[in-house]
């Protein structure tokens, strides 16, 4: 049986119709959340002191229905208020992409579920998407909650930003603001949210990293299990592959077949003298086994790498690494 990812829900708003929203708010409540009333206040205060032409998205996980009660009561008095709801657990990233992809406003704001930073920073994000730039991300500094789930996170962002090229500090901060035509084009699947500005950068939107004062109520310690530092270790291992080699693939597969073939070439050269020089017998040494499985393995990932560039070649006019700022003729 086909399922949907996604089940909408038909809410009637002021917006109906082709009116857009100047702001769209992005909320996906899928590890926790905090009082989701309290918070649409918060924020919807900062925002109305700049428009009152806004929306907010908020997107449910199964794991997280608990919050639907609280935002049923928020849309009886709130017209500006959405709900999606997913009919199964697909993560954060999935509800960011099914909340970008929904929103309708000029200027696109994520928020977590729960408190991070205080709600002032969105005026500083905001005046700066209104200085031209496409992504803004904040972070939150100076930090206020232990340093004992902090060490992980530095030694995350560090190698990050080694592998990125871009220097950011808080991928986990999920205040940000984007332009509407940079949210239509970023890619956000997996583990790959924390990355969000890197990927931007690289498709080449401007983005800037801002300091934001952490709200006092984000104090819990971010103690994590095995798995999901084990899910960071592949996720940082596919943003090197995307940022290095989504356009190249034969480099990487190519430099790692050669090594190998080269490898398994270099034993059964070596089996191969012992061989017809010295009489060596071959039939009991498992060096001619490995020898040989390093030879076609190595064959074999560079024929993966080739394919990976007829896949790019023939794919090569839908996909665009670059955006043009203005035509001057």
């Amino acid at each position: 049986m086909e399922t949907k990812a996604v089940q909408a829900l038909p809410i009637p708003t002021e917006y109906e119709g082709d009116r857009v929203p100047h702001i769209s708010v992005v909320v996906p409540v899928v590890e926790r959340f905090d009082d989701l009333e309290r918070l649409y206040k918060d924020f919807s205060a900062e925002i109305s002191k700049v428009t009152d032409d806004f929306e907010f998205v908020f997107i449910v996980e199964p794991s997280q229905f608990g919050a639907l009660a609280s935002l049923r009561r928020l849309m009886a008095g709130e017209a500006r208020v959405r709900l999606f709801r997913f009919n199964s657990s697909f993560g954060e990233a999935a509800a960011l992409a099914a909340g970008l992809s929904r929103a309708r406003g000029e200027f696109i704001f994520t928020l977590a579920s729960y408190y991070q930073v205080r709600p002032e920073t969105f005026r500083q994000v905001y005046e700066l998407l209104n200085q031209n730039k496409d992504v803004v991300v904040t972070r939150r500094y100076p930090r206020i909650d232990s340093n004992f789930g902090r060490f992980p996170s530095f030694v995350f962002h560090w190698i990050a930003s080694r592998l990125s090229g871009i220097a950011f500090h808080d991928g986990s901060c999920g205040f940000r603001g984007i332009r509407r035509e940079a949210a239509r084009e970023l890619t956000v699947y997996g583990d790959l949210h924390p990355f969000l500005p890197a990927l931007a950068n690289r498709q080449g939107y401007r983005v800037v990293e801002i300091n934001a004062l952490q709200h006092p109520l984000n104090t819990r310690a971010g103690v994590r299990g095995p798995g999901a530092y084990a899910s960071r270790l592949l996720a940082l291992f596919t943003l090197f592959f995307l940022m290095k080699f989504i356009k190249k693939p034969l480099r990487f597969f190519g430099a790692v077949g050669a090594a190998t073939a080269f490898a398994g070439f270099s034993i059964c050269l070596y089996l191969t003298v012992l061989r017809l020089f010295y009489g060596s017998a071959l039939a009991d040494r498992p060096l001619l086994m490995l020898g040989v499985l390093l030879l076609l393995g190595g064959v074999q990932t560079v024929g993966i790498g080739l394919i990976g560039e007829i896949l790019v070649f023939s794919h090569a006019r839908e996909s665009k690494d670059y955006q043009i700022e203005s035509i001057m003729e």
